[in-house]
């Protein structure tokens, strides 16, 4: 019997000379990927997919949770198969390929949860839960900014024929030796299709860990302004790319529910605004 989710973690525990990663320490990753998998066996209750890329096997202190059906470990050596000046983000396109053609958990899957490897998502369970409840019939959701052409890939939620055939299709694409990453193959996907239903993310993502490309500490925050601040941000991102997909458009019982929340928010909002004057 397939899984509805399964968590999918993109993991390169040794990333050798890969152009614009600050973080290259092996054993220093390899604790922080250790760290980020065992939170999520825990906190979650999801099927989970570590998928490695410079053949760094870390099974062996998982060894439990692989026997119990609840893990999964894809290894193999990728980082070495393509030119380095294409940087990380085509490495982890790669990554999401593999998981594809050889991971039995993902084969059974009806959502892959994409989360870069090496972060904790805090509220993992209340965005997968989110789209579970509220939006079933979405096949893509992601953070998304209109204006910058981006789209986050820390964590998605996709359909496995999206993956394949609209942002894998296009993975070539990406080189970050000419300013072109994963964020906006990923952002022109979602952006250029026409067969499958978008939504941003509405709940803000609250991420614990190290970034690989600067080592700047992820953390923001968990106030209210700016949560309420995202979810605004998110509603008018979702209106933006409607007017652009009229296939996209949401029902009237979602629009009612959402420009009802939108206009709440607002309030509040302003409300802040003017305590802080």
């Amino acid at each position: 019997m397939g899984n509805k989710y399964v968590i999918v973690l993109t993991a390169c525990i040794n990333p050798g000379k890969m152009i614009h990663t600050s973080l290259t320490d092996v054993d220093i990753r390899r604790r922080q990927y250790e760290d980020a998998l065992e939170f999520y066996l825990l906190q979650t209750d999801y099927p989970i997919v570590f998928v490695e890329n410079s053949g760094t096997d870390i099974s062996g202190d998982f060894r439990k949770f692989v026997d119990c059906g609840r893990l999964e470990f894809v290894t193999f050596q990728g980082n070495e198969e393509f030119d380095r000046k294409k940087g990380k983000g085509y490495g982890e396109a790669l990554i999401l390929e593999y998981a594809l053609e050889h991971s039995l958990f993902v084969h059974q899957c009806d959502f892959l949860v994409k989360i870069t490897g090496r972060l904790k998502l805090l509220n993992v369970n209340s965005m997968i839960g989110f789209h579970r409840y509220i939006l079933p019939h979405c096949d893509i959701q992601s953070e998304m900014d209109r204006r910058e052409r981006y789209s986050d890939s820390r964590m998605l939620i996709t359909d496995k024929g999206f993956l394949q055939h609209s942002f894998l299709a296009r993975k070539e694409r990406i080189d970050d030796s000419k300013g072109c990453n994963f964020e906006h193959i990923l952002f022109t996907s979602i952006d250029e299709q026409k067969d499958f239903v978008f939504y941003p993310f509405l709940i803000r993502p609250l991420w614990r860990g190290i970034s690989g490309t600067n080592g700047r500490e992820y953390w923001e925050g968990n106030y209210t302004s700016l949560k309420l601040a995202y979810f605004k941000r998110m509603l008018n991102c979702m209106t933006e790319y409607n007017m652009c997909h009229p296939h996209n458009k949401p029902s009237m019982g979602v629009r009612l529910v959402l420009g009802m929340a939108g206009m709440a928010v607002g309030t509040v909002l302003r409300f802040f605004d003017w305590i802080k004057r």
